[in-house]
């Protein structure tokens, strides 16, 4: 019996080998150059993208800081840049740009309900709280921007205005009402009347600020009650006196928040009304109004 002995041909499988070499470098070489490519040029984008977040911390600190050197500083809705003018901050007119960066602030009306709720459209206008869109952008390498928000409210130097005294009532204008002194001060219904008012002198506050709280104490024995609604402007002369919810129809029967309709003004006054039911004697102790400049 005769062995055939087949001899394999060595060169040609190192020849398919280099090919199958050759054809998978084809395959992975540009897949890494593409990597590569991919990951230089993300650098400039990352490096871009932190020096803007930087960025917009800045313009968030420095317009909060227009907003503690005065809030009439604040008031003006717009586009602006904070820039240091002496010693403060404040708002200068449109974008400004720094280096490939451009970056400006627009400050805008904040919106509430009748609940003091944010809202994005209608209702009313808050006169003491500001919202102020932060944006940068930058078009190299790639085109792209950062935005921020954030809402500003008048807080600072905070005062009051309180009414307690007996020369205070009796600045008052005062009709079917007794001023007394038993407990430092009070404004009581005169005993025989069903009925009384309490409207007080015109506080002048010297510059338009946030009325934002009215307080007050009350002495209500069984079958009488107190009721204020209280009024603001600019001009010292226009007076409609709202409630809580800012319509004449309601009344303050316990302390509360200024309703935004009448938040925001120089001249400030209150109107009470006392009244019973039986020969019970209610009365007005005291007022106190908190406002912010």
């Amino acid at each position: 019996m005769r062995t055939t002995y087949i001899r394999l041909n060595r060169k040609g499988d190192t020849l398919i080998e280099v090919l199958v070499a050759i054809a998978l470098a084809g395959i992975m070489i540009p897949a890494l150059l593409t990597a590569l490519v991919s990951s230089n040029a993300a650098r400039p984008t990352v490096s871009q993208r932190l020096s803007a977040t930087t960025i917009l911390q800045q313009l968030a600190e420095e317009t909060r800081a227009v907003r503690n050197s005065g809030w009439a500083n604040i008031q003006t809705n717009g586009v602006f840049h904070p820039i240091l003018n002496g010693s403060n901050w404040i708002l200068s007119n449109g974008p400004a740009t720094s280096g490939d960066f451009t970056y400006q602030v627009t400050i805008s009306d904040t919106l509430r309900d009748n609940t003091g709720t944010i809202v994005s459209s209608g209702d009313v206008s808050d006169p003491s709280t500001k919202h102020a869109a932060i944006y940068v952008s930058w078009q190299s390498p790639h085109p792209s921007s950062l935005a921020s928000d954030m809402y500003l409210t008048r807080w600072q130097n905070g005062s009051t205005w309180t009414q307690t005294t007996p020369a205070d009532f009796n600045n008052d204008t005062i009709t079917n009402i007794t001023v007394t002194n038993v407990s430092g001060g009070e404004a009581e219904l005169t005993p025989g009347q069903t009925s009384g008012t309490v409207t007080s002198e015109s506080f002048n506050a010297g510059a338009s600020v946030g009325f934002n709280y009215l307080g007050f104490h009350t002495a209500l024995p069984s079958g009488t009650n107190v009721q204020i609604q209280i009024a603001s402007n600019n001009d010292n002369s226009t007076w409609n006196y709202v409630g809580p919810d800012g319509t004449s129809s309601t009344f303050f029967t316990s302390p509360g928040a200024i309703p935004y309709s009448a938040i925001n003004g120089r001249y400030f006054r209150y109107q009470a009304t006392l009244t019973t039911s039986n020969s019970s004697v209610p009365s007005l102790n005291d007022v106190t109004i908190s406002y912010t400049q």
